[in-house]
């Protein structure tokens, strides 16, 4: 099964980033909201989950603050165009990203970890256009408190991806 780690968003970010992707959905395909959510880590095919539910189950820390940023988009190969939204520097989401890495050191990642979530796929895209829709939007400051992070199982189906929580860990202060 494919799996990935990821942090769920509260719902007035939610709200907040379906309605910046309104502007964008003319460039192509916007995930569903309720598919919308930060990746930790990408496991990629993995048999067996227990033994990663259990190497996560010991990874600690206190809940913790984020905030949305600025939204921006990047190009690449195959996709054409990704318009995403990122957030505001977090020691404390780098520090859960290093203990995951710590617990589960075999799997490891095909690229640096950058905060973002994913709010269209766009296909070649008016880059005048686009930019200029960038520029125009407004990502307000939202802030939310993550106090869990989930293993999710994502199956790509012709509709788009299925994502169903495996396990979720709650961030509890370190004993």
């Amino acid at each position: 099964m494919r799996l990935f780690i990821a942090i769920y968003l509260d719902d007035k970010i939610l709200a907040h980033l379906a309605s910046i992707q309104c502007t964008f959905k003319k460039y192509g395909k916007c995930p569903p909201k309720e598919n919308l959510h930060l990746t930790l880590k990408f496991l990629g095919e993995v048999k067996d989950p227990q033994d990663i539910i259990t190497a996560l189950q010991e990874v600690t820390l206190q809940p913790f603050d984020l905030s949305l940023s600025h939204i921006d988009s990047f190009e690449t190969g195959y996709h054409g165009t990704i318009i995403w939204v990122t957030f505001a520097e977090s020691k404390e989401l780098i520090l859960l990203k290093k203990k995951i890495d710590h617990a589960i050191p075999a799997l490891k990642d095909d690229h640096p970890f950058k905060a973002h979530i994913t709010l269209v796929r766009a296909g070649l895209a008016d880059k005048k256009e686009l930019q200029n829709d960038l520029k125009n939007t407004t990502v307000e400051p939202l802030q939310m408190i993550v106090r869990s992070f989930s293993l999710v199982k994502s199956e790509l189906l012709p509709g788009g991806s299925k994502y169903t929580t495996l396990a979720t860990f709650s961030l509890l202060e370190e004993q």
